[in-house]
């Protein structure tokens, strides 16, 4: 049986769903982006930002009706993550990819209580935890606050 890299499969199987763009930043998947450019009919569309591939892929998806494919390196996983606001409360169909395993959201998030305005940091791989730590650390901070006592340091968490 032929062996196949995940590299090679993953450009395959973006051909196989009909994907036609896919807009990146440099430094993502270096060895699929070369699998795309070789065997497939792909279009690379290189970005500026990574808020901008967001966009475009979003522009794309509502434009066509088909899924936009954004794409960035590791260190610019919480930069896509703000550009998908856009995309997500549109209903648009985007789908965001990132590489590597070294990649850390940081999150601050401000609650509001009766003029009171206290912010909560969180820290994980996944930007969703570092959302809810940063929210949990907003409350706690919140709730000492309101009984007299110093907020704590928040809590930051690692994979």
């Amino acid at each position: 049986m032929p062996k196949m890299t995940g590299a090679r499969f993953f450009a395959e199987a973006l051909q196989a769903y009909g994907v036609s763009y896919v807009f990146f930043m440099p430094g993502i998947v270096k060895r699929a982006l070369f699998e795309m450019d070789e065997r497939t009919n792909i279009q690379r569309i290189l970005t500026h930002g990574e808020k901008s591939a967001v966009y475009m892929a979003d522009g794309y998806a509502r434009a066509c009706g088909r899924p936009g494919i954004c794409m960035a390196q590791t260190v610019g996983t919480s930069n896509l993550a703000a550009g998908l606001r856009d995309p997500y409360l549109g209903c648009s169909p985007v789908v965001a990819i990132t590489g590597g395993t070294d990649a850390q959201g940081e999150v601050s998030v401000g609650v509001e209580k009766d003029g009171v305005r206290i912010t909560g940091r969180g820290a994980h791989t996944d930007i969703v935890v570092a959302s809810a730590i940063a929210f949990l650390n907003a409350l706690n901070r919140l709730a000492m606050r309101k009984k007299g006592l110093s907020p704590a340091t928040p809590l930051q968490k690692s994979a």
